[in-house]
């Protein structure tokens, strides 16, 4: 059995990333997420979006929301 990602385990406390529904460059080039935010394309399909530096899961919210909208894509906060 093959398996993608992470295990949740492998965080010692809580998580806040956006996941979106689209091709990586288009992400970048519409500037969207801040230069500190890591945008992980190792999922089947889904970019992990996550802070580096400073962790604020209201912008999170935010931040799903302006990339749905923009691009017309499934676009969630996932929260754990």
């Amino acid at each position: 059995m093959s398996s993608f990602g992470f295990k949740l385990d492998d965080f010692p406390g809580n998580m806040t990333v956006v996941m979106a529904k689209m091709d990586k460059s288009i992400l970048v080039e519409s500037k969207l997420c801040p230069e500190d935010y890591s945008i992980n394309n190792k999922q089947p399909d889904w970019l992990v979006i996550s802070p580096t530096g400073k962790y604020d899961p209201d912008f999170l919210l935010e931040l799903a929301e302006k990339i749905s909208t923009a691009h017309k894509c499934k676009c969630i906060r996932f929260d754990f």
